[in-house]
């Protein structure tokens, strides 16, 4: 479920590759696998999410063993601004995460 399940296909649409974020996700079976490079060259899943159209954004973080959900509702096609409230305390959930996993 968490390895690309696209190949070299084309996407029609990803919550964050319009907007201001402009990421390369890639699909799996019910989620999308988070990659930091643009274009797509992840060959480890390290983070899964499923972005709402409303804005929600639950996540597995599998490098740094955690799980989440920012649990918002905007209006609809803000998908992206769950990933954005999420991305702003990124580093303080990765040091809560070593201190206390």
């Amino acid at each position: 479920m968490s390895s690309d399940q696209i190949g070299n296909a084309n996407i029609a649409y990803s919550p964050v590759n319009a907007g201001p974020l402009e990421l390369d996700w890639h699909y799996g079976f019910g989620q999308w696998i988070e990659c930091p490079s643009v274009p797509f060259a992840c060959s480890v899943t390290t983070r899964i999410s499923s972005p709402g159209a409303f804005g929600a954004y639950p996540f597995i973080d599998f490098e740094q063993q955690y799980f989440g959900i920012v649990a918002r509702e905007g209006s609809l096609g803000t998908s992206h601004e769950g990933y954005q409230l999420w991305a702003e305390v990124e580093i303080e959930l990765a040091e809560w995460a070593i201190n206390n996993l």
